[in-house]
């Protein structure tokens, strides 16, 4: 059943930013109590200021969305909001290099008739750099508050469909309808084809790229001549596509491109040479021998947060000490998981500044994962960096955020202790707007299993793309349910899973999934509302990705 494409196996195996800092006009919500003052002090801190700079014990006192003072020992403010840290730890929040949260789902059109497959409309070849991810932002999306959760108080946002999706926004992770955004967006952009329609190859996509590339370069130099002499030339009349791409030529944006795989990597710094792009590699899964060449070409590179559990490799010892060519595979899934644990130590040695990305990685699992690397060789400060100054100065915000300084977004995170030390907690987080206290443990589901009988459609994020179907619930005796799921790409090709005990709105079920002689076990954690549900797909132990979905009917 192919919940997870069989591409999937086979993987399986700013330059300048400015805020606008002109005040925001909301409207008034008269059913909101106003906080009682603007200003927030916090007492009695372990405050980690920067990366490799010794924590001492202070206070930090918060005016406007603005660290106003931070120091050993100072006295609260007359109208200061007094939060209880005692003995705690503070860190600036932590920077996202590119993450798909908080926006509204992507409505797509129907089927679009297209007279000549090799020259469709830009849309229908998923090239859109005109698009506006902040045109898209959805406050009271739950997977901002996912961000916030794992540390992220400011993250880059993008659409996600298409080779060329559209512009990015940078935001705080409040939440607020009206974040602070970005005032230039940079360009996301990915290998992905148009499917029966062109591009749809990569080495099309590519060829594309250059295409449009050299088609604003050719618009804007007309452009410029028409505008200085306009006797005898037509009127410039560039597409939205060409226009959008002029900021991209100009290296005043830079272009943030997804590499997923290891030869991606390697054709995106080839396209990036070719065109002397501004360019910032995301999603990083693998990087192994690549560390010196990403070194030489300079590159700048965002990891995904993602990284597989060798602990949980499922070793038959009969078999083992009996069948050389089962030992010889195991061994080899051992050195490519441990290869991918190892990545961010090696950017490290190769000395590679880097960030992480939080797109199609599992968050409530970063802590754990930033410590695997840490075992793996990464040094603490290191991966301090890759969650605060790294990214900042690949935003082109490192004077904004970042650190804990006078003067800069009020952007700060509370731990039970040292984040980098086993079993530590995000307990607060101060987006510069609002004070969010992160539920603990022992915090239980709520509600009950609201009646989550019906059809619902499903949505997996997963770096070969998102794959989608439908699950079909019904309740098969009293509080137990069966799940019956049917993929979008092979409807004949389902699965059931009976006896399905949710937990209050908590829903989860596992089943095993054989493609291509490969088998691997399939873990998803859901959480229902009463149209929607969002979750994650654990894929074996190479990772896990969002899974979201919504409503489509309900049982006759």
């Amino acid at each position: 059943m192919k919940i997870i494409s069989s591409a999937l196996i086979k993987w399986s195996m700013v330059t300048i930013w400015c805020l606008l800092m002109v005040p925001l006009v909301a409207q008034v919500d008269y059913n909101q109590v106003p906080n009682p003052s603007n200003c927030y002090f916090f007492d009695n801190v372990f405050i980690h200021e920067s990366p490799g700079k010794a924590p001492y014990l202070g206070d930090l006192t918060i005016r406007n969305g603005l660290i106003e003072q931070v120091s050993r020992n100072h006295k609260a403010p007359f109208d200061a909001i007094k939060v209880k840290v005692d003995s705690m730890h503070m860190y600036a929040g932590f920077v996202d290099v590119l993450s798909h949260a908080g926006l509204k789902k992507e409505e797509k059109e129907g089927k679009v008739e297209v007279k000549f497959p090799g020259m469709p409309p830009d849309e229908v070849a998923g090239i859109t750099p005109y698009k506006l991810a902040a045109d898209a932002y959805d406050g009271s999306s739950a997977s901002l508050e996912a961000l916030r959760a794992a540390g992220f108080t400011t993250s880059q946002i993008s659409l996600e469909s298409g080779m060329m999706p559209g512009k990015a926004a940078i935001i705080n992770t409040s939440g607020n309808k009206n974040p602070v955004i970005a005032n230039q967006q940079n360009l996301f952009s990915q290998f992905k084809g148009a499917g029966r329609y062109y591009p749809s190859t990569i080495i099309a996509v590519i060829a594309k790229w250059k295409d449009l590339y050299n088609q604003a370069k050719h618009h804007q130099s007309y452009a410029e001549s028409y505008t200085k002499n306009s006797n005898g030339m037509e009127r410039p009349d560039p597409s939205k596509s060409t226009a959008a791409l002029y900021d991209v030529v100009n290296n005043e944006s830079t272009v943030f491109f997804k590499a997923s795989k290891k030869l991606n990597v390697y054709r995106a710094i080839e396209l990036r040479n070719d065109l002397g792009l501004n360019m910032v590699l995301t999603s990083v899964p693998y990087v192994g021998d690549m560390a010196d060449y990403l070194a030489q070409e300079k590159a700048s590179i965002a990891l995904s947060i993602n990284t597989p559990d060798t602990s949980k490799i499922s070793i038959d010892s009969t078999r083992l000490a009996e069948d050389e060519e089962y030992a010889g595979m195991l061994k080899r899934q051992q050195e490519h998981m441990l290869a991918h644990q190892q990545n961010a130590a090696k950017l490290e040695k190769a000395n590679i500044k880097f960030g992480f990305s939080s797109a199609g990685s599992e968050l409530a699992k970063m802590q754990g994962n930033i410590l695997t690397m840490i075992e793996h060789g990464l040094s603490p400060e290191a991966a301090h960096k890759a969650l605060s100054t790294y990214p900042a100065e690949m935003l082109g915000i490192q004077k904004l955020v970042g650190t804990i300084e006078k003067g800069k977004l009020g952007q700060v995170i509370i731990t039970d202790k040292p984040y980098f030390k086993e079993k530590a907690k995000v307990r607060m987080v101060f987006t510069g707007q609002e004070l969010f206290e992160m539920a603990g443990e022992e915090a239980k589901a709520k509600g009950p299993a609201s009646d989550i009988a019906g059809t619902w459609s499903f949505m997996v994020e997963s770096p070969d793309g998102n794959q989608k179907g439908v699950f079909e619930i019904t309740e098969s005796s009293k509080g137990n349910y069966t799940i019956v799921i049917v993929p979008d790409d092979d409807p004949s090709d389902t699965e059931t899973i009976k006896d399905v005990k949710p937990k209050g709105n908590k829903v989860s079920f596992s089943f095993v999934m054989s493609e291509e002689g490969f088998t691997v076990p399939i873990d998803i954690e859901t959480t229902f509302e009463d149209k929607s549900f969002a979750g994650s797909l654990k894929f074996g132990d190479f990772g896990s990705f969002p899974i979201k979905g919504s409503l489509l009917k309900k049982p006759e």
